[in-house]
């Protein structure tokens, strides 16, 4: 009988004298390789070997992957030195890896997880009393990770896909805003305060704290009444960081209203005079709402004032974010187009816009609703 070509898989006899093929390409999770042994009910003769061999060369052919080493703690480790993402990001995949992770399914070799060693890390994760959104993030960071294997061709799939484990429910985060009345008492409490004009900046702009905080003067355009969002201000361990914004879409150019118009003006104007009181004390960054020193702000110093603002308007607490929703639900719940708002915001799409204020989208319709009912007949007339 002829050599076995290559890929084809060699057959011989053990020294049990039973026929074996060895699968060419082809490793068991163990990282061992898949060997086909004759049986006695078929018979163990060469060609019974080789028939079967033949049948699994052709039957599964996306099994073909070499061997791996790699046990899925060293492959995260490798994984998150390759990454090439925004620091932030890093930041928290590194420690969703290291925390949960790792200790439920770190010593198992890659090639040998399976999609019930997954639902077991989400267990032992909720068993900890973390929340349900942490397990969700966790299984979704092995995802990213094990998409990135499969590419490699280290792994045929991804066991913490959809298709094998299904994620958590998690309940969406109840939005806080501020509805106009609550919105305008809080401005006329922040009159001549020093955060003033940023607070009412990311109100009536909708921006991220970590894009206002991140303006330049140089995106401001008084005379065309705009501003441009090109950056961000990143917490990244104890600095603060200059970062791009997150897509294209939050790359935006946004009209400035008369009166936000006025309070940057003057802020401007008092920024100067601070800047020469102080002299060489100050550290110039161009930035828009720097420290009392022209250094980058932190935003714990703004949500601050922010709560300090908010006690002193008798309303309810809430984090910074609830500005941006707050900037949002007052545009929308007062007719402004929901694309409008969506590039306001710098979306991704205008379906993420829906789909976060989907409730407030829908509290605009009570009003065509009821127009609808006044033309429609009384139940049980004739038609």
């Amino acid at each position: 009988m002829s050599k076995r070509g290559q890929n084809e898989g060699s057959i011989y006899k053990g020294h049990d004298g039973r026929w074996r093929a060895i699968i060419p390409a082809r490793f068991t999770p163990n990282g061992k390789r898949g060997v086909i042994v004759g049986s006695k009910r078929e018979g163990n003769t060469r060609e019974v070997v080789a028939r079967k061999l033949a049948l699994a060369l052709a039957k599964k052919p996306g099994d073909a992957i070499a061997p791996s080493r790699d046990s899925v703690a060293s492959f995260l480790k490798r994984w998150l030195e390759s990454l090439d993402v925004r620091p932030k990001t890093i930041e928290g995949y590194r420690y969703t890896v290291e925390t949960h992770i790792v200790p439920a399914v770190g010593s198992l070799k890659l090639q040998a997880l399976e999609p019930h060693h997954v639902r077991a890390m989400m267990k032992r994760i909720e068993s900890k009393k973390y929340a349900l959104r942490t397990v969700a993030y966790a299984r979704s960071v092995l995802r990213i990770a094990l998409r990135q294997a499969k590419r490699d061709g280290i792994v045929t799939r991804n066991v913490a896909d959809r298709e094998f484990v299904d994620p958590p429910s998690v309940p969406k985060a109840e939005i806080e805003p501020l509805d106009i009345k609550d919105a305008r008492l809080l401005l006329a409490t922040l009159a001549g305060k020093p955060r003033e004009t940023l607070i009412s900046m990311i109100l009536a702009l909708g921006l991220r704290i970590g894009e206002a905080l991140g303006l330049q003067w140089k995106d401001v355009d008084f005379e065309a009444k705009t501003l441009r969002v090109m950056r961000g201000l990143q917490q990244q361990g104890k600095e603060l960081k200059f970062v791009p914004v997150k897509t294209e879409r939050s790359r935006r150019l946004l009209l400035i209203p008369d009166g936000l118009l006025s309070l940057l003006k003057n802020h401007r104007r008092m920024q100067r005079e601070r800047q020469i009181r102080i002299g060489e004390l100050w550290q110039d960054h161009d930035l828009v709402f720097p420290s009392n020193l022209g250094t980058p702000l932190s935003s714990r110093n703004v949500l601050r004032a922010f709560h300090q603002a908010l006690d002193a308007a008798g309303l309810t607490k809430r984090g910074l974010h609830a500005l941006r929703h707050s900037a949002a639900t007052i545009l929308v719940t007062q007719g402004v187009p929901l694309e409008v708002v969506a590039d306001m915001l710098g979306h991704s799409s205008i379906r993420v816009t829906a789909d976060v204020y989907s409730h407030f989208v829908l509290s605009r319709q009570e009003q065509a609703a009821a127009v609808m009912d006044d033309i429609m007949p009384p139940v049980g007339s004739s038609r």
